[in-house]
């Protein structure tokens, strides 16, 4: 249940016997007009979604009212980050972070832009250059040319449809040239960016809630 802007919305997501998703939305009127109240009806084998949903949304005050085993509330969490200074909220129209994707992840995203184009589903065969400068640190002419030559004959993304094992080696030449992009001194001031600031941020909570000595992110793509 999601309640702002003086409507709540009441959300039931369940299978049908096909295995097919069915969405319920409900919105009636709602008192509040200030913030948002969002309630999530949980199970025991989930008690840390509050912990993990404050990772990686440090700007929320959070309030995890589920009972423990010892009977306790479970806590609250409050912001870690000022939405005044250097850290915002990722956005849909950031670049992609090459880091985001491993061999797997990869190939979904590449092959769910080839589905589309071939289905006639809007999706456009993009040259591989373009595709490559969708990337965070490869947005230059010239990075997206230097990776694109380490795949000679992979001129367009329908290309990977008859060479699906070069997909791995597109995903590993993307982050090293990201790497190496990111260790050049800029040439201007750098405004605030939500990979960085937000990376970052995941890394201080994980590490102090979870002991991680190591932090990265990892796209779930579907078509």
């Amino acid at each position: 249940m999601i309640e702002a802007c003086g409507v709540r919305h009441e959300i039931i997501v369940s299978l049908d016997p096909g295995g097919n998703v069915v969405v319920s939305h409900e919105h009636p009127p709602s008192e509040r007009v200030a913030g948002t109240k969002i309630v999530v009806p949980t199970t025991s084998a989930t008690i840390d979604w509050a912990m993990c949903f404050a990772i990686f949304n440090p700007h929320a005050s959070l309030a995890d009212h589920g009972q423990s085993e010892d009977g306790d509330e479970r806590g609250f969490y409050k912001p870690t980050v000022n939405v005044n200074g250097d850290w915002r909220k990722p956005l849909p129209t950031d670049r992609m972070s090459p880091w985001w994707y491993d061999r797997a992840a990869m190939e979904k995203l590449v092959f769910a832009r080839v589905g589309a184009s071939r289905n006639g589903n809007g999706g456009a065969d993009l040259a591989h250059g373009t595709f490559i400068r969708q990337f965070d640190g490869l947005a230059s002419t010239g990075k997206a040319k230097a990776v694109a030559a380490q795949l000679p004959g992979i001129e367009r993304l329908s290309d990977f449809a008859d060479q699906p094992q070069r997909v791995a080696s597109l995903a590993c030449r993307r982050r090293c040239s990201s790497r190496r992009a990111s260790r050049r001194p800029a040439r201007s001031a750098a405004s605030p960016r939500s990979t960085t600031a937000s990376g970052s941020t995941c890394s201080a909570c994980s590490a102090s809630s979870f002991g991680a000595r190591r932090c990265w992110m990892s796209a779930a793509f579907r078509g």
